[in-house]
């Protein structure tokens, strides 16, 4: 199983909530998400954040998007990386991060 792991919280050191941050009516992790669903290679999306309750914006979205999102730790992204891989069984991992909205599909094909 190939699956697109998005690292994403509102914790921005450098701009917190940029992810949330609107443009053409969206959230840029709704154009991320937008995106990476255009790819043919995918069995799946996970958006990987973390237990923090400022993150539960990021839950709420996928709901509404009808996304997996799995929570883990906030400081150790390996380990949210490893555990949300072990919960989709994927073979593959494709790593992105929730600020890189303009991410052509055909890049991660």
């Amino acid at each position: 199983m190939i699956v697109a792991i998005i690292q994403a919280r509102m914790g921005s050191s450098t701009l917190p909530g940029k992810i949330m941050l609107k443009s053409c009516g969206k959230t840029f992790l709704e154009h991320m998400i937008d995106r990476v669903m255009q790819s043919k290679t995918l069995d799946k999306i996970v958006i990987a954040t973390s237990l923090n309750k400022d993150d539960d914006v990021i839950e709420n979205l996928c709901k509404k998007k009808n996304v997996f999102c799995f929570r883990g730790s906030e400081n150790d992204v390996l380990s949210r990386y490893k555990m949300a891989a072990d919960k989709t069984q994927a073979d593959i991992i494709i790593r992105l991060t929730s600020d890189a909205p303009l991410l052509h599909p055909t890049i991660i094909d």
